[in-house]
């Protein structure tokens, strides 16, 4: 259910890109309209700036999504969990980040 939350969640594990003052892997564990989630092998810092790079084999282009960190933890695997909440995007992204929701959506495994 969405409970609290604004926007519903959409479920999709996927490698992705995150920048702050370096580049690491992580895997998106979530994505909404409203940011997504991130578990990585290291830790964000709350309240840090973030762009993360989300590419999907099939859909058309890659996304830059930036947001700050709000939520961070560690994980029971010794990685680390990070909440994500996107930026004010500009209307070519806020497109773009629907376009993939949409796409994920109707990609859904069975």
């Amino acid at each position: 259910g969405v409970g609290a939350r604004r926007h519903p969640r959409v479920y999709r594990r996927v490698g992705v890109v995150c920048r702050t003052g370096a580049q690491t892997r992580a895997v998106m564990g979530n994505i909404s309209r409203g940011g997504l989630a991130l578990q990585s092998a290291v830790p964000l810092k709350l309240g840090e700036e973030v762009t993360v790079e989300v590419s999907i084999e099939r859909f058309p282009d890659p996304i830059e999504l930036q947001g700050s960190v709000v939520h961070v933890s560690e994980a029971s695997n010794g990685r680390y969990r990070a909440g994500v909440r996107f930026a004010d995007l500009p209307p070519d992204r806020a497109r773009a980040l629907e376009d993939l929701i949409q796409f994920l959506l109707r990609t859904a495994p069975p």
